[in-house]
């Protein structure tokens, strides 16, 4: 049995097979050990400065995504940039090694301003972002899904490289 504080999470389990805990209330990211998935073998606090004012108070980790030894990616779903961990450290609540801004691509519309990464993919030598652009101070009074909004999701392309967003290039059909 493994506790933790706050009431969010998810597992995952990342490309190289390693499972781990995204703490969403608490910003933790946990790699867990793969034989005794109840017992941490790092972590990483990737709560940040970029809080967006009167926005959520949690980063809400929602994936890691590795591309090389010693890097991995953790999108966030409540902030506009993404942490970028080195994820040989074996230590405790290690902080991130960058953050990348991904603010240019905020929908003038988006009356929350935040571009709400949801996921991300690594292929071909980039990393693919999936923005939501969800204005999520226009979500019905019930609370369970965003009202029509003039808002798109957006895919960014990041180059592992240089950290920098590039081109999204359309390889046509297979």
């Amino acid at each position: 049995r493994l506790s933790y504080s706050g009431y969010g999470g998810q597992t995952t389990i990342d490309a190289l097979g390693r499972p781990f805990l995204l703490e969403q209330t608490t910003d933790r990211v946990v790699e867990l050990d793969p034989l005794a998935p109840w017992k941490e073998r790092a972590s990483w606090d990737v709560h940040g400065t970029d809080g967006v004012d009167g926005g959520a108070a949690n980063a809400d980790p929602v994936a890691v995504v590795p591309t090389s030894p010693g890097k991995a990616y953790v999108i966030r779903f409540n902030r506009n940039q993404i942490a970028v961990i080195d994820d040989t450290l074996k230590a405790d609540a290690s902080a991130p090694t960058k953050m990348i801004d991904l603010g240019a691509y905020l929908d003038p519309s988006d009356t929350d301003h935040s571009v709400d990464p949801v996921g991300a993919v690594y292929t071909n030598g980039r990393l693919y972002v999936l923005l939501g652009n969800l204005d999520l101070n226009k979500v019905s009074p019930t609370g369970y899904f965003t009202i029509c909004t003039t808002t798109q999701p957006t895919v960014v392309a990041i180059d592992p490289a240089t950290d920098s967003v590039v081109p999204v290039v359309d390889g046509g059909a297979a």
